[in-house]
């Protein structure tokens, strides 16, 4: 069978995109990781069973991997006197499943060895400094025998499950009770507590000008992107703890006042970001006002494409108003000149063109820096009154350019190095989760390639996970199929985020002649022709099965099944169409609900490609013809095939005194911190040893 050259090209051309991407530490990757049995975070009731399905997720709010998540407050990476202080308050946030144990506490004095003796079934150490209780242990018995209702686990299905009828087409996300009261307390905290930024908070931040600041855009951080009706502006608001990237069309200036505001200084540089939400307006020397800077800064060129890397003093001024002297970049942007040869037409230097924005926290819900990595270039043919020093406001506006942006969330350094890291903790990668450990709707779905350790001999293999997920690569300019090679090559495509749960189309236009559609349905000459950049952006080949999953171990990924078109396309001369052309590109993705029934934890099971066919006709035999090509991403959802009643068996078959291997001390400290698990065969065996420990001394003395 004969693929059809789009669909070649396209492969070929996505694949060439590169996305960022978090860094993998090999030194930290293990050589052989274990399968998925049990989800990251989460406790396996039953140690029989294996894969475990019966699983308990208690800290569903730990969303940040690698930096504390405010009032989350069984996140171990927060400290001690934050987990405190919001305990005390009464705002930490959910954790996960209601406790049906019952606390107990007593003095200290009085409970020197409470954790030595006196130890039972179900039986547990509570920590009770986090509770806000001093001077005092406390001890937690959980007395129903009820451990939950757990969901079956439908395992691993491959691509073949979506032509199963029990898969539905368009499924509607139910997010547990615990969730739904994730979201709304957050709100609620946040109004209880204003002064901390909570993971999908707006992000405040006023404009400043001169010794003032005015809080322009309702008061929140807007940074340049797409805006509603097309185009770009400052119009995508920046939620904490929440990464993006985006990019937008932007009309070129025609005049020397849009020029100039076009420029890093005046779209970046007066941006004053709140550190906490409660930075006053009414006071711009006030510390809670971070002024951004510039980490670093590119020159674009627009013959050639390349990248020049200005010197530190230019990055330090680019976010500045030029000064008079200056003949480096940042002092000549915003300089709207005439182009020589009497041609009409006008340049503008200095143009913002790309950036990419970090904003660090103190890991408790305080921002500490906000700084950007700067690209610039200079527009050329700008139409304008031949000579005119400010342009020609009536002119035919000029070709558009792509403005790529980004925002990501990085902790702070005298944050991180507080934090405890390790492969068990899952947070050697810091990044933000998409659940821990199901994923929550409207979250991004993780993503990334599966790549080798470069090391000679080394057999390691680690995901090079995406910092914004799975993408779609989306229009170039005006809405355009961005294309390589050949003359009709243009500009970078734009991408599109997945979230988790919300089908997603984008869509572009090709414009091909006669010939030219003929040459690709027929496969005759494809050498020649562009390559269409469309499907998955940056040749992604994984995805996440869980919200959590870790970027050093492969075994928390899932392959993305390709499905090639099942048939050749075929040219009818006579209509100038060609039949079963390809059109589009489709991911599918299959979740089911795995866990405990009342707290839910949505699994990717099965993701596949599929391209999408249909016949193309030509308008007419002169000239060219738009097409529409499209991708999508599309979510199935597999019902809970049945639910298990749980009961796990007790810790011993008869209870045994707490000095039974006297003289030996017994450290039982670290059984009692968890419910211990243990079957009637540990018990007896216990029994066992015991009775030869002593028969032993008997049979020294005969």
């Amino acid at each position: 069978m004969r693929v059809p050259a789009l669909a070649v090209a396209l492969a070929t051309a996505a694949c060439a995109q590169t996305l960022p991407s978090l860094s993998i530490p090999w030194a930290s990757v293990p050589e052989s990781p274990e399968a998925l049995t049990v989800p990251p975070g989460c406790t396996c009731l039953d140690l029989d069973q294996s894969p475990c399905t019966r699983f308990d997720c208690t800290c569903t709010c730990d969303l940040t991997a690698g930096s504390c998540d405010a009032n989350c407050c069984c996140d171990a990476e927060c400290p001690a006197e934050a987990t405190a202080s919001a305990r005390a308050a009464d705002t930490c946030l959910p954790e996960g499943p209601s406790s049906l144990a019952v606390l107990t506490c007593v003095e200290v004095g009085e409970a020197s060895q409470l954790a030595a003796i006196n130890t039972k079934a179900r039986m547990f150490l509570v920590d009770a400094a986090n509770r806000g209780l001093e001077g005092v242990v406390c001890v937690a018995v959980d007395n129903s025998p009820y451990a939950g209702s757990f969901l079956s686990d439908p395992g691993l299905p491959g691509a073949a499950v979506f032509s199963r009828t029990d898969v539905a087409a368009d499924p509607t996300f139910v997010e547990s009770a615990e969730v739904r009261a994730l979201a709304s307390l957050r709100t609620a905290t946040a109004a209880v507590a204003p002064g901390l930024y909570l993971p999908g908070q707006p992000v405040l931040a006023a404009r400043a000008s001169g010794s003032s600041l005015s809080s322009s855009g309702g008061g929140v951080l807007r940074l340049p992107g797409p805006a509603l009706g097309g185009g770009c502006a400052d119009a995508v608001v920046a939620l904490a703890q929440q990464p993006g990237k985006w990019s937008c069309s932007q009309p070129a200036p025609v005049t020397a006042a849009q020029c100039a505001a076009l420029t890093p200084a005046a779209r970046l540089g007066t941006l004053r970001v709140a550190a906490l939400p409660t930075a006053p307006v009414s006071d711009p020397a006030s510390a809670l006002w971070l002024a951004p800077n510039a980490t670093s800064l590119f020159e674009i060129s627009a013959s050639t494409g390349a990248a020049t890397n200005a010197t530190a003093a230019t990055t330090a001024a680019i976010l500045v108003a030029p000064q008079a002297g200056d003949t480096s970049v940042a002092g000549r942007a915003g300089t709207f000149a005439a182009e020589g040869g009497g041609t009409g037409t006008c340049s503008c230097e200095g143009v913002l063109v790309g950036y990419d924005a970090a904003i660090a926290s103190d890991g408790q819900g305080k921002l500490t820096k906000v700084t950007f990595d700067v690209r610039v270039a200079t527009l050329t043919g700008l139409p304008c009154s031949a000579g005119a020093a400010t342009g020609n406001a009536s002119a035919a506006a000029g070709a558009a350019f792509s403005l790529a942006g980004s925002v990501a969330y990085t902790a702070s350094a005298e944050a991180s190095s507080a934090v405890t890291t390790s492969l068990e903790l899952n947070n050697i990668v810091a990044r933000s989760r998409s659940g821990n450990p199901g994923y929550v709707a409207g979250s991004p779905v993780q993503a990334g390639v599966l790549t080798s350790d470069p090391t000679p001999g080394s057999s390691k293999t680690a995901v090079l996970a995406a910092t914004d997920g799975l993408q779609l690569v989306g229009p170039g300019s005006g809405g355009a199929c961005a294309v390589t090679g050949g003359a009709a090559a243009s500009g970078p495509a734009s991408t599109k985020s997945v979230r988790f749960g919300e089908d997603v189309v984008v869509g572009c236009s090709l414009s091909l002649t006669p010939a030219e559609l003929e040459a690709l349905c027929t496969a005759a000459g494809a050498a020649s022709l562009p390559g269409v950049v469309l499907g998955l952006a940056g040749g992604l080949t994984h995805v996440g099965m869980m919200g959590n999953a870790d970027p050093l171990r492969s075994t928390h990924w899932l392959a993305i099944s390709e499905t090639q078109p099942s048939a050749s396309p075929t040219w009818d001369a006579a209509s100038l169409t060609c039949q079963g052309m390809l059109v589009g590109f489709e991911v599918r993705l299959l979740a089911a609900p795995v866990g405990e029934a009342a707290n839910p934890q949505r699994k990717i099971i099965a993701a596949a490609t599929r391209y999408i066919t249909g016949d193309l006709t030509a308008a007419s035999a002169a000239g060219a013809t738009a097409f529409a090509l499209t991708s999508s991403v599309s979510f199935a959802s597999l019902g809970a095939s049945g639910l298990d009643r749980f009961i796990p068996p007790p810790p011993s078959v008869i209870a045994l005194p707490h000095d039974l291997f006297y003289p030996f001390q017994i450290n039982d400290i670290a059984l009692a911190a968890a419910p211990a698990q243990s079957s009637p065969a540990g018990a007896m065996l216990a029994v066992a040893a015991a009775v030869l420990l002593l028969a032993a001394p008997r049979a020294a003395q005969q």
